[in-house]
C-alpha cells in the first residue's frame, strides 16, 4: 500500500491536478469568488521567478568533497524510462546527469567502483528493472569490475536498505549521487541507515531567468514546481515512516 501511495503523491500534488481539485471545490461549495485565486495560484507556480524560488529552497548547493578518494559512488535511479526502454538501448529522461556524473567519477578515479540502485518505481510494471535496463549501457561506460547493480528498490527507502548489502569494505566511504532536488531526503535515508556518506548533487533545476521571462509562465516551471510539491509530501511522509 505504501508502495502504491509513494508512486502516485506526483500525480496528486502536480500543479495543475491541485488547480483542477480547487476548481471542482470551488463549485461543489458555491465559492465562485475563489476562482480568480485558483487562477493566480496556477499563474504563480507556472513562473520561473516562483518556481526556481521554490526549486532552491530543496534543492542541496554544490559540495565540496570530503576526502580525495571514495571506496564506493552510489547513484540513485529514476532517470530511465523502463517503457521506452529496450536491452542495450535504455531511454533517459531529464535526470540523467545522475548516471553521467556517476560514471565520471569513477573514470576520473574520484571512487573505485559504482554502485547503481534501482529496480522498479512502475506500478505496472514490476517485472523489469531500471538496473537491468542500464547494465549493458554502463558496461560500455566502465569495467566490469567497476559496477555493481542493486536492482530490487522501488523508493529512496529501499534503494538505502538494499544497497548497503554491496558494502564489501568495512567503514565505506562512499560518495552519494542523486539530483539536487532529491538529494536532502536521500541523505536522510542513508544516514538513518548508518552510511558514511558525503553528498554530490547534480541534475539542478533552477532556469536562472531575467528580467521579463522570470514572469513568463512556462511548462519547466510548472515540472520543477511539482517536483518541489512531491519532495515536500515525500519528506513529511519519510518522516512519520522513520525513515529520515
Amino acid at each position: 500500500m505504501f508502495f502504491f501511495l509513494s508512486k502516485t503523491i506526483g500525480y496528486i500534488t502536480h500543479p495543475v491536478f491541485l488547480f483542477l481539485l480547487i476548481l471542482i471545490l470551488l463549485k461543489i461549495l458555491k465559492k465562485p469568488k475563489g476562482y480568480k485565486y485558483c487562477v493566480l495560484f496556477l499563474y504563480l507556480v507556472s513562473t520561473p521567478l516562483i518556481s526556481d524560488w521554490l526549486v532552491k529552497s530543496v534543492e542541496l548547493k554544490p559540495q565540496r568533497l570530503g576526502t580525495p578518494h571514495y571506496d564506493y559512488v552510489i547513484v540513485l535511479g529514476g532517470f530511465v524510462d523502463i517503457a521506452h526502454s529496450k536491452t542495450e538501448l535504455p531511454e533517459f529522461n531529464a535526470s540523467v546527469d545522475r548516471i553521467l556524473q556517476g560514471v565520471h567519477l569513477v573514470k576520473k578515479g574520484i571512487a573505485s567502483k559504482l554502485i547503481f540502485t534501482g529496480g522498479s518505481g512502475d506500478i505496472m510494471n514490476q517485472d523489469d528493472s531500471e538496473a537491468d535496463m542500464l547494465l549493458p549501457w554502463l558496461e560500455y561506460q566502465l569495467d566490469e569490475s567497476q559496477i555493481l547493480i542493486e536492482s530490487k528498490s522501488r523508493n529512496t527507502y529501499e534503494n538505502a536498505l538494499y544497497t548497503k548489502d554491496l558494502l564489501s569494505i568495512e567503514n565505506s566511504k562512499v560518495l552519494l549521487v542523486t539530483s539536487a532536488f532529491h538529494m536532502k531526503r536521500a541523505l536522510g535515508c542513508f544516514n538513518k541507515l548508518g552510511y558514511q556518506c558525503d553528498p554530490y548533487p547534480v541534475d539542478f533545476r533552477s532556469q536562472q531567468q531575467r528580467g521579463l521571462y522570470k514572469f513568463l509562465p512556462n511548462e519547466r516551471s510548472v515540472l520543477n514546481t511539482a517536483f518541489v510539491f512531491k519532495e515536500w509530501l515525500g519528506t513529511f511522509v519519510y518522516k512519520l515512516k522513520g525513515y529520515i
